[in-house]
């Protein structure tokens, strides 16, 4: 810190002519002198600014001595219409108005037929298979009938194991032989 005064300038502040302000040599009021404090402007920065400053200060005195602009204000009296002109001007508009009706509801049509898909239409037997979550069912429409896996008759359970020993309905087989016993006296009697 040099010890001096930190001093802020406004943008509207002027410095009177026995007031110096700190860092500049007096005598200095054109500003061509580099500052003598740290941190101050430099020459060409000055410079710069000041050439800013003086065109601003010129466009504005221009555009202030530019008058403002006028308004046209026809000369011609506005000619107000009889009943008659009125409805005439509304026939003709109104042809107008059903002209580019029709032409743009034949622009429509035009792109709706680009745009339309020709779908061909099924006429026999559909089954309609839908699942949802778990649930899956077959909707058999228009005469459908089942796939052959699905309608053939349910095949015949194999008949019930006979136990070798007994002869009754078998519920276990001998692992090592594969034959039906009934229970452990029977196998007892297999082994």
């Amino acid at each position: 810190d040099g010890g001096g005064a930190d001093v802020k300038f406004s943008r509207g502040a002027k410095s009177t002519p026995h007031q110096t302000p700190p860092g500049l040599v007096p005598g200095d009021g054109d500003g061509s002198h580099a500052a003598a404090m740290d941190g101050g402007l430099r020459k060409s920065s000055r410079s710069i600014v000041k050439e800013i400053r003086s065109k601003s200060e010129m466009a504005r005195e221009a555009r202030k001595a530019k008058p403002a602009p006028r308004r046209h204000v026809p000369t011609d009296p506005v000619k107000a219409l009889t009943q008659a002109e009125i409805l005439a001007e509304a026939a003709t508009t109104e042809v107008r108005n059903l002209a580019d009706l029709e032409r743009m509801l034949r622009m429509e049509e035009a792109t709706k037929k680009k745009a339309e898909r020709v779908k061909t239409h099924f006429n026999g037997a559909v089954i309609r298979i839908k699942s949802s979550g778990p649930v899956t069912t077959m909707e058999l429409r228009f005469g459908a009938r089942l796939p052959p896996p699905l309608g053939a008759k349910a095949p015949k359970a194999p008949p019930a194991a006979k136990c070798v020993v007994t002869g009754k309905p078998a519920k276990y087989r001998d692992p090592l032989t594969g034959q039906p016993y009934l229970d452990a006296s029977a196998f007892k009697e297999l082994r």
